[in-house]
């Protein structure tokens, strides 16, 4: 994640839910049931090859915004009080998970 701050003013990139897809809305993967990962003849936990560890059916849907990811990145601009009481904690503001939402962004102050 990539912080400008000035002043008050806190500028970052954060990974957020692609609008074009909607990813969190594509179907499982029927190989690994949206987990990812798939048990081996050995009993190992490999990398699903249908889904390459994403956990949705991409090959239904190719989108070329955020090339099947399901995030995006974008700039944000916040403004924290001087009169905040560090460490700031934002929710939602953070990267998107996928079928998780939006994590906290924790912003500190080092003197």
């Amino acid at each position: 994640m990539t912080i400008e701050a000035k002043d008050n003013r806190i500028t970052y990139s954060r990974r957020v839910s692609c609008v074009y897809c909607e990813f969190d809305k594509l179907p499982c993967c029927e190989t690994c049931d949206g987990q990812g990962i798939t048990i081996d003849k050995e009993k190992i936990p490999v990398l699903c090859v249908k889904c390459f560890g994403i956990g949705v059916n991409t090959s239904l849907y190719e989108c070329k915004a955020c090339h099947s990811k399901g995030v995006v990145e974008r700039k944000e601009t916040i403004i924290i009080p001087l009169s905040s009481k560090f460490p700031v904690i934002l929710q939602d503001m953070g990267h998107h998970a996928y079928k998780q939402g939006n994590g906290k962004l924790i912003v500190t102050r080092h003197t």
